[in-house]
């Protein structure tokens, strides 16, 4: 039987981002440098904002399904963070989420 989701906000560190990055499966090409790097810059700068709604998913297995360049990005910084995060999503849910306009440096630069 499949452990039921539940959310937690809780600290990321960047070791436990390295941890649950380095249990996941390559992002592959569909990862942005640039992106880390911006999201990076923002929280070193303390400007990163905790309550957004915006969670990072893992599956049962803390897989990373969604927040990947967040990990990256509080990795990066150097820096722990507060965010939400959801354990036990099961894989291949999120395709039922619709479709999201991808988001752009230009939303993140402040």
């Amino acid at each position: 039987m499949a452990k039921k989701p539940f959310a937690k906000k809780m600290e990321v560190t960047p070791a436990l981002a390295m941890q649950w990055l380095e249990k996941s499966p390559p992002a592959g090409p569909s990862l942005s440098e640039e992106t880390i790097l911006c999201l990076a810059d923002v929280i070193e700068k303390g400007k990163w904002i905790e309550d957004t709604g915006e969670a990072i998913k893992l599956d049962e297995n803390e897989n990373v399904l969604d927040g990947i360049h967040r990990l990256w990005a509080i990795f990066t910084a150097d820096v722990a963070v507060n965010t939400l995060v959801v354990f036990n999503v099961k894989p291949g849910s999120l395709i039922n989420l619709s479709p999201r306009r991808r988001r752009t440096n230009t939303l993140l630069s402040y």
